[in-house]
């Protein structure tokens, strides 16, 4: 560079070079970059989305998405679908359960994906696309580049990261970002929560145990694109968002398809379900006559068989609270209820235990029962100033009123049990 301030043009080429390099360096680093315009102008794929109708099971409660593919040249059409796990995996449960959820892309013909569904009982939604062959071309070949080994797997995760939330953002980059333009500054007053309950309807088990494991993330407003972590809201607006040059609806065709069978329901298994209405009934029993007769060997004994199923109970919903903290479920994380059930609980099973074959326990246990129900009292309270002040945003309220109950009548049984050694 021996004329660098001399001659202009050393200056010129430098900057030039650099910006080809960059240029070239990034078309060919960034796949998932939208390709040149095609002179070829006529239509080798035709996209379509496919959406199923929720089943009657727990895991297809929400619905399910994917992308349909038809080649035009072959007649052949692809289903590339996100939401593919093994659930034969004798480890599957523990890693569903630690939120090691390593779902991938898979694929199958059309027909075969319809007849598998439909006999599930669940209908379908199939809305072909009007992308531009260009367009069009990117996502077949990105969706086929995806399925390769190396990177069709991904961490999946409910809300933030399903399957749909996959087929939104291939087709919200191959709209040019319509989709997240449209929607992402529409606040719905919706939550997580909120989606959960509604659609796990029919799950009361399972609704309740989501729910009281759902965190404070789950109770934030979410806007419409958010809101797109479901299949149903996905395709509803889909057949909203328009393009342009020239301007027409993104959805040009809509075809619904019926069940051919009926679905099966799989709620909460009838052992789990037979085994909680016993312990239930047992605590009701067992600190109901404590309450009416007072002091009293049978007193004692029912009190500790009470305490020791409430001690069980709430203290494995406690651990339960504290295990999934250090999970990948972040949903779950810093919730609420660790006030309502704290771990501490499990502390109590053992005098509940002597109480109910010895009645005999020591005096401090009365002090216990009182601190939990003062407990109970301050959450209830702290609840309504965090509400006020908006301090607290995770919607647990109905929680607070049974914990209270239950507290409450332990330390009922327990003055009454106790009262004439005082």
């Amino acid at each position: 560079m021996m004329g660098l301030k001399k001659n202009g043009l050393s200056l010129v080429l430098p900057l030039i070079l650099v910006a080809v390099i960059l240029l070239f360096g990034t078309r060919s680093a960034g796949q998932e970059q939208m390709e040149p315009a095609s002179s070829d102008t006529r239509p080798h794929y035709r996209i379509s989305v496919l959406t199923f109708e929720p089943g009657k099971d727990l895991f297809s409660a929400f619905g399910h998405t994917a992308i349909v593919v038809r080649y035009m040249a072959s007649g052949q059409s692809k289903v590339y679908n996100f939401g593919t796990f093994d659930f034969r995996r004798k480890d599957a449960t523990w890693r569903y359960i630690k939120g090691d959820l390593n779902y991938w892309l898979s694929v199958s013909t059309l027909s075969s994906t319809l007849k598998r569904y439909r006999n599930f009982g669940r209908g379908a939604l199939i809305q072909r696309l009007d992308l531009n062959p260009d367009r069009a071309r990117w996502l077949a070949k990105t969706l086929e580049a995806e399925t390769h080994p190396s990177r069709r797997h991904y961490q999946y995760r409910h809300f933030e990261n399903n399957c749909c939330i996959r087929v939104r953002d291939l087709i919200d980059q191959a709209t040019g970002g319509k989709l997240r333009s449209t929607f992402e500054q529409e606040n719905t007053r919706g939550s997580y929560r909120q989606w959960t309950r509604s659609l796990m309807a029919d799950h009361l088990f399972y609704r309740v145990a989501v729910d009281f494991v759902l965190g404070p993330a789950g109770d934030r407003d979410l806007t419409r694109f958010e809101e797109q972590f479901l299949p149903r809201v996905f395709s509803e607006d889909l057949a909203l968002v328009s393009l342009s040059e020239p301007r027409r609806p993104l959805v040009v065709d809509t075809q619904r398809l019926d069940p051919t069978g009926r679905g099966t329901t799989a709620d909460a298994h009838p052992v789990v379900l037979t085994v909680l209405v016993g312990l239930a009934v047992l605590f009701v029993f067992g600190v109901a006559i404590p309450v009416a007769l007072g002091h009293g060997v049978l007193s004692r004994r029912l009190l500790g068989m009470s305490l020791f199923v409430w001690a069980l109970f709430a203290g494995a919903l406690g651990l339960l609270l504290v295990f999934l903290q250090t999970t990948s479920h972040f949903c779950t994380h810093d919730n609420e209820n660790h006030v309502l059930v704290p771990l501490t609980h499990l502390w109590l099973v053992y005098p509940g235990f002597r109480l109910l074959f010895r009645a005999d326990i020591p005096r401090k246990l009365q002090w216990t029962t009182t601190f939990y129900l003062g407990l109970s009292l301050s959450a209830l309270f702290l609840y309504w100033i965090g509400k006020v002040c908006a301090l607290f945003t995770q919607e647990n309220a109905r929680y607070f009123v049974p914990v209270l109950v239950v507290n409450l009548l332990l330390f009922l049984a327990m003055r009454r049990s106790f009262h004439r050694e005082r």
